[in-house]
Order: structure tokens, then C-alpha cells, then sequence
């Protein structure tokens, strides 16, 4: 409330800062009570540890930017904070200027309350940051870490160009070996089993099977792959043995091409994170003037021409009036007050930070976005169109009803489930009915003895 009633105090708006400066005069004043933490010595400590301590980077960068003619956010803080500090430690050891203000606690709370918000931006910041890196590579974990090689008889690996071997039996005779998938070159020959994740990106040589590309496409229905046909790493073999012959090594796989397409949108900056940075400098050193120049006003002739005024405001607000001593002392705290409200630690913080969120979540549900400034468009977007189903949707069926005539929908579940239960793991049907009657208890344990006679 305090902190907030400085902003108003800044616009020279008195009566709106009453509302919140009233409540942490009273607060200050409960405090005071506590003879430990109402000691001025004890808040002065404390106040200085917080910014040559956890701030104490902030700081240091902030006025080196200021020195090289750079100035950054940091540099606001650093000035603010540093300024807040100098004052309300002048005040509390009782030096001129400042020694007759009342309450030390009104200007040495400031510097520690803007870093507190500042460093908790920055650890939601670091959090984000380490979330975005997890969904990174959980993206790339779809990809399998090792892979099946085909050799010869002499160890040599086979090469999938040979059309002479295009029968999986003969592909069976030759030898095998796991390695790690990034290991594997192009034109190199790997086999891929039932139930297995495609390792490379690459041509079908050998064998047929029916494939799930849905992490690609969100197509649910699975594609049927034989000679000839072009697999995906990152894609599930369902039905059949595949032998695969690599178009790219391991290590340039469809998968992995995706999850270096969004750590290249997350590098890309919003137009807003432009124009942050493009007016922070010009900023600062507004900011900077409109202080001194806050300053220059107080003590010039402000203070005599609206001392009524402030002497009314200190009795509604119930503040001593000892702040009132002199020009110099309230010249200080409103020229303070101008460079602690002033840090925009929104526009520093939210931006690269929702770029960074957003483009990471997207990724993780199959949405590639090319950046910030995509983000940034999408704001202004009326109508989306989508080609198919499954771009938008789950990318798997499931049951939503089931009508039945004499039979119950558990009862009709089991036998359908017991029916499926051997193509489940294949089928995205299957699996959908095997699934549903699970949810109704009826998981349909005697397939082996159910026969399909006649459909009519």
C-alpha cells in the first residue's frame, strides 16, 4: 500500500495517496512497538544486507550500463534503490536534511520491497526458463536413444540401396547390433520391430506394417508402410517388422529438426521486447531528468507554494508532520519517489518470459509457433481455419456413446472389448473399445472363447 501510495504521491495526487500511505502509517507505527524490528539500526541493517546481498548483482549491473552510456532496467532499480537507501539511512542515522523526518522505516522499506519484486520476477523467470527446457526435451525424447543395426556377415554395415535384398526374410539372416541412434549415418540400414519407435527418418526396404504418425500429422488412423515408403522418426511401428534405410543420420531426425525450430522461435524477439529495448536507455534517462527535476521544484518554490496543502494531507493521513521541516526533505522524497515507482519491471520481466512459456506449451501439444512476434500477431487474428480432423482435437478415438438394443452397455462392451482385445495394441479403434469397457468394469477377460459366426 505503501509503494503504491508513492505512485500517486508522484503524479501529485495527495487525496488518492492517502487512501493507501494511511495504512502503512498506521502499520508503521504497530511495528514500532516491537522494539527489535522498530529500532531504526536494526532496519537500516537490514535494509543495506538486502541490496549489497541478493540485489547486490542488480545493482552493480545497473550503474556499470549507466557508465558505458547503456543504460538498462537494471539501471532504474540500481539509481532507485540506491537512492531510497542513501536517503532513508541519512534519515535514520539523524543527518541533516533529512534528520527530522519522522519515520526512517517510509524510505529504507522502498529499496527492499522494489528488489523483492524485481528478484521474485526474476525466479518466475528462472522457473519458466527451466520448464521450457523439460518440454524441450520431452520432444525429443520421442525420438528411441538406440537403434537396431543391420550388419553382414563381415560386420559390415548393411546399405539399404542394395535391391537385391528386398525380402524380410533375407533381411533376417543378417546380423544385428543396438547403437546409440545418433551414431547412425545416412544410407545405413536399421530394423524396427513391432511396437517399436522409428529411430531415423528414412525409406521402408523391407517388410509391412501399419505406422502412427499422429505425433506428426494428429491423424489417429494408422498408415500402412512397405517397400518403398517413407518413415518418420519419432513414429510407432505397430503390426510388422520394418527394416528402415536412414535418408539422414540419427542425429538430423524430423523430431529433432522440430525441437531446433522452437528453440530458434524462443531466440526470436516479440516487436513489443524491441521496443523495450530500444526505448529503455532514452527511458532511463527521462526518468532520471524528471527526478532531478522533481527535485529542483520542491526545493525551489514547490514547497512554499503547496505547504498547505501537504500539512492537510499529513493530518488526513494521520503522518507526523516533522517531514515538513524543510523544502530539502520532501524535494528528497518525492525526487526518491519519482525513481522507485518509475522501474518498469513489467515490460522487462513478462515479455521474454511469455514468449518463452508460450512457444515451449505450444511445442508440447504439437504446435509450432515461429516466435515472438507471432504470439504477438495472433492477438489481432479474428478466425482460424483448420484443414482436418486431429489438428486441433486429441489425435486418438474414444467411445462417446454406445447404443444397444437387449443387451446392457456394460455387457455389450465386454464382448466387443473380448473381440478386440488381441488388435488393441495395434489398432486406435480397437484400443479406444478395449479402453471404454475397462471404464465400465468390463475389461472382457474371456476373448479367447468368443468367436465371430455371422454379421449381419
Amino acid at each position: 500500500g505503501h509503494h503504491l501510495g508513492h505512485v500517486f504521491h508522484a503524479a501529485g495526487l495527495h487525496q488518492l495517496a492517502g487512501v493507501f500511505g494511511g495504512h502503512a502509517a498506521m502499520g508503521a507505527a504497530s511495528d514500532a512497538g516491537f522494539t527489535l524490528f522498530g529500532n531504526r539500526f536494526v532496519q537500516s541493517a537490514a535494509a543495506t544486507a538486502a541490496l549489497v546481498g541478493p540485489g547486490r548483482d542488480i545493482i552493480v549491473d545497473g550503474f556499470k550500463s549507466l557508465k558505458n552510456g547503456v543504460p538498462n532496467m537494471n539501471t532504474l532499480v540500481g539509481v532507485g534503490t540506491g537512492a531510497a537507501l542513501a536517503v532513508g539511512l541519512s534519515q535514520a542515522l539523524g543527518l541533516p536534511a533529512t534528520a527530522a523526518w519522522a519515520d526512517s522505516s517510509h524510505l529504507l522499506e522502498e529499496p527492499v520491497m522494489l528488489l523483492s519484486v524485481i528478484l521474485l520476477g526474476r525466479v518466475l523467470e528462472r522457473r519458466a526458463k527451466r520448464r521450457a527446457t523439460r518440454e524441450l526435451r520431452a520432444l525429443g525424447s520421442l525420438v528411441p536413444k538406440e537403434s537396431m543395426l543391420v550388419f553382414d556377415q563381415r560386420g559390415v554395415a548393411r546399405n539399404g540401396d542394395d535391391p537385391s535384398v528386398r525380402m524380410l526374410e533375407t533381411w533376417n539372416d543378417f546380423e544385428t547390433a543396438v547403437v546409440r541412434t545418433d551414431d547412425v549415418m545416412a544410407g545405413d540400414t536399421v530394423k524396427v520391430l513391432p511396437g517399436e519407435t522409428i529411430p531415423v527418418d528414412g525409406e521402408v526396404v523391407a517388410g509391412r506394417s501399419a505406422v502412427d504418425e499422429s505425433v506428426l500429422t494428429g491423424e489417429s488412423a494408422l498408415v500402412a508402410k512397405a517397400h518403398g515408403s517413407e518413415v518418420a522418426a519419432g513414429t510407432i511401428n505397430y503390426d510388422g517388422a520394418l527394416v528402415v534405410r536412414a535418408r539422414s543420420s540419427g542425429a538430423e531426425s524430423t523430431v529433432k529438426a522440430m525441437r531446433d525450430f522452437v528453440e530458434a522461435a524462443q531466440a526470436r524477439e516479440a516487436p513489443v521486447q524491441r521496443l523495450a529495448d530500444s526505448i529503455c536507455g532514452p527511458f532511463v534517462y527521462l526518468i532520471l531528468g524528471l527526478s532531478t527535476a522533481t527535485f529542483v521544484f520542491w526545493q525551489g518554490f514547490g514547497f512554499d507554494t503547496f505547504k498547505d496543502a501537504l500539512v492537510d494531507y499529513s493530518y488526513a493521513n494521520l503522518e507526523s508532520l516533522a517531514w515538513l521541516s524543510s523544502g530539502t526533505s520532501v524535494a528528497l522524497r518525492y525526487a526518491v519517489n519519482v525513481l522507485v515507482v518509475a522501474c518498469p519491471c513489467a515490460l522487462g520481466l513478462a515479455t521474454p518470459t511469455s514468449v518463452l512459456v508460450g512457444t515451449s506449451l505450444a511445442a508440447k501439444r504439437g504446435v509450432l509457433i515461429r516466435g515472438g512476434d507471432v504470439l504477438e500477431a495472433l492477438a489481432k487474428v479474428d478466425v482460424v481455419v483448420v484443414d482436418k480432423t486431429g489438428t486441433v482435437t486429441q489425435g486418438r478415438p474414444a467411445v462417446v456413446s454406445v447404443e444397444s438394443e437387449g443387451m446392457g452397455e456394460g455387457e455389450l462392451m465386454g464382448l466387443a472389448a473380448a473381440l478386440e482385445a488381441n488388435a488393441s495394441a495395434a489398432h486406435p479403434i480397437a484400443r479406444a473399445i478395449v479402453e471404454h469397457a475397462g471404464s465400465l468394469g468390463s475389461p472382457g477377460e474371456e476373448g479367447d472363447r468368443i468367436k465371430v459366426g455371422e454379421v449381419e
